[in-house]
């Protein structure tokens, strides 16, 4: 985790398949979003969509990228901005709905491995605002506000 001076910017490498790294990025998420004045319950709500994000681009890219930033524009708010080349997102509208992953709907007998289909959901719920971008062959950029409080 690096602090840029005076910038309010965290960046980190998600690697693929470590769950150790995506929870030292979460023990960050949340340092960082209490430094900037964020109250409990949002930090935690924060960190625990950073996680998902870190979840998503392990499963699914391999590696990418997390910044987070402090910004007063339109109301005080924890950007992070998430992005990986990874192999994109066909149908994004199919992706946020709960129990679809890989485009595919999961069924009770799906291996764990497919994961729950929940991340994109569970992000959406958890923070104010979610933006996400993707194109196919090229990679994910998912960038989501949480208002201080």
């Amino acid at each position: 985790m690096r602090f840029v001076a005076n910038q309010a910017v965290v960046r980190r490498v998600v690697p693929c398949g470590k769950t150790r790294p995506i929870a030292r990025l979460c023990r960050g998420a949340k340092a960082f979003a209490r430094s900037v004045g964020m109250s409990a319950r949002p930090t935690e709500e924060l960190a625990i969509a950073v996680a998902e994000l870190a979840s998503n681009v392990a499963r699914h890219a391999h590696e990418g990228v997390l910044e987070l930033h402090h910004r007063e524009q339109p109301r005080p708010h924890v950007e992070a901005i998430c992005w990986d080349r990874g192999p994109g997102i066909a149908d994004i509208d199919q992706a946020k709905r709960d129990g679809v992953s890989r485009g595919q709907t999961l069924l009770p007998d799906s291996h764990p491995s497919e994961g729950l289909g929940l991340g994109l959901g569970a992000i959406e719920r958890l923070v104010d605002e979610v933006v996400i971008e993707s194109t196919l062959g090229i990679g994910t950029t998912v960038t989501l506000r949480k208002w201080i409080r």
